[in-house]
């Protein structure tokens, strides 16, 4: 089966429109579900600068998920690699 990602706000407005008297049923619901649009979804790949070399005008730093280098402002924080789009909070040991 394949998985399906929906909005619990889309859900929670369709059974607070819908329901009389609690009578909703199993099937009430699972139409609802069918109803609902999916979301576009992936998971979130968390990752870490593994070195930075920093001079005056940049700091090159290296991302722990693709191994790529990436170019940056020293005062300037990154939030997602350039290349693979991991989010760069990952705690470093």
């Amino acid at each position: 089966m394949n998985k399906k990602y929906i909005r619990v706000e889309l859900l929670m407005d369709f059974l607070d429109r819908n329901a009389r008297d609690d009578l909703l049923t199993p099937a009430d619901i699972g139409t609802a579900l069918e109803m609902i649009p999916t979301e576009d979804v992936k998971p979130v790949v968390h990752a870490h600068v593994v070195w930075a070399k920093t001079n005056i005008s940049y700091q090159t730093q290296c991302c722990s998920n693709c191994h790529r280098t990436f170019i940056s402002r020293p005062d300037e924080t990154i939030q997602f690699c350039p290349h693979c789009g991991a989010k760069m909070d990952e705690e470093t040991r």
